[in-house]
């Protein structure tokens, strides 16, 4: 007996956006975040089709000195400036995604899907969507043409899964 096996049509692949980066895209690219204790924060402007991805791995830095997007309370404001800049008054629909525990008594995971949630909320965006929590990580394609997300759980990441 012989199975069909069906194709979705959507290749898992895109432009790497590693811990500590941030990504916008205006030609319906895709992009891609392997995610554990981190978090990636997914904005779209869905009328201008402009798309834009922050994957940060800390929730916050007091150290002026060490304003990187590794940390959240800096790659969120960052990102929502981004398109801002290209889009100033229309919608923007985020996504948030990530935030495992790693191993018990992790905070890191829940604190910076609270540090996500709390920058999005104080300049009024909306979370359309959310996959976070849970003690799995995901690999995480975001299409710049659609604004959707495909998520892949998976139990353990693999350093190849950076390459």
């Amino acid at each position: 007996m012989t199975v069909e096996r069906r194709k979705g049509g959507v290749e898992l692949d895109g432009a790497l956006v590693g811990p500590g980066e941030i990504a916008l895209v205006e030609d319906g690219s895709r992009m891609v975040a392997i995610l554990a204790s981190g978090v990636a924060v997914c904005l779209w402007a869905p009328q201008e089709k402009i798309a834009a991805m922050a994957h940060f791995m800390e929730p916050r830095t007091t150290d002026k000195h060490s304003c990187f997007a590794r940390f959240g309370n800096v790659a969120v404001p960052e990102v929502v400036r981004l398109v801002r800049a290209e889009v100033p008054q229309g919608k923007l629909e985020a996504q948030l995604f990530g935030g495992a525990q790693e191993y018990p008594g992790d905070r890191r995971g829940p604190d910076n899907v609270a540090m996500a949630e709390k920058v999005l909320a104080a300049r009024e965006i909306e979370i359309s969507s959310r996959d976070v929590g849970g003690t799995k990580g995901r690999k995480v394609l975001f299409d710049g043409k659609s604004g959707q997300v495909a998520i892949l759980k998976v139990h353990k990441l693999r350093e190849e899964d950076w390459i």
